[in-house]
């Protein structure tokens, strides 16, 4: 008779052989348990991530060093009329950036109030859908300039508010019916406009007027959470 040979494996092991198979049940059992957001109703939502200013818009051949990345934070709320469209509010920061030029350092502070028109292409019943975006506002902004002794300007600060157009992209996931991640991409562009005025060293009974122009365009990457009513 021919003795049955048992062969052990260390518990270890057995976990990990385990392990693979346990993370495809919970993939498996997010997927399967997938929400979808309401066909209609309000919702808001918070994102965050980078921004990167379009370093040939803003200087141009100027030789100027730009500092061209930081981050954004945005606040957002709408209502969704029907599964494929969505009327959004939205205020975005796009950064600030840093201009040097030789020892002077010129800095532009901005931000966005949009209002947003958002086309949803829903996958089925996943949970997923992904989404185009087409906003108009007004782009905020402020930037510090730093004193000049060859032209005797004082160190001052310039800002304003100009008309704004954005256009994005994003790919969403419903994992409950009230909860919503979104990673979107979106470009913002306008023009920042100004001048600021001292006392000419030379001539006390006038003043000289600098203008100041910035061509903005600035994009986002973000990570968003989204609330559903």
């Amino acid at each position: 008779m021919q003795e049955e040979q048992t062969k052990e494996y260390p518990r270890g092991i057995i976990m990990i052989r385990k392990f693979p198979t346990a993370i495809a049940l919970l993939l498996a059992s997010g997927l399967a348990s997938a929400a979808v957001q309401p066909e209609e109703g309000w919702y808001v939502g918070v994102a965050g991530g980078a921004t990167q200013i379009d370093k040939d818009k803003i200087v141009g051949g100027s030789g100027i060093e730009l500092d061209d990345k930081d981050s954004s934070v945005q606040l957002y709320g709408g209502y969704k009329f029907a599964n494929w469209v969505a009327i959004e509010g939205r205020y975005t920061t796009l950064g600030e950036y840093s201009l040097k030029e030789g020892d002077n350092e010129t800095k532009l502070d901005t931000s966005a109030l949009t209002a947003n028109m958002k086309l949803i292409w829903p996958w089925g019943k996943s949970g997923f859908d992904v989404y185009g975006q087409l906003g108009v506002g007004v782009g905020l902004w402020e930037s510090e300039l730093p004193a000049d002794a060859t032209t005797g300007r004082p160190a001052s600060k310039v800002d304003g508010n100009e008309p704004l157009v954005t256009l994005g992209a994003g790919i969403r996931w419903t994992f409950i019916e009230r909860l919503t991640l979104s990673l979107a991409i979106d470009g913002y562009q306008f023009e920042a406009t100004g001048s600021t005025s001292y006392p000419d060293p030379g001539d006390n009974t006038r003043n000289v007027t600098e203008r100041v122009n910035f061509k903005n365009r600035i994009v986002t990457t973000t990570l968003g959470l989204q609330y559903n009513f």
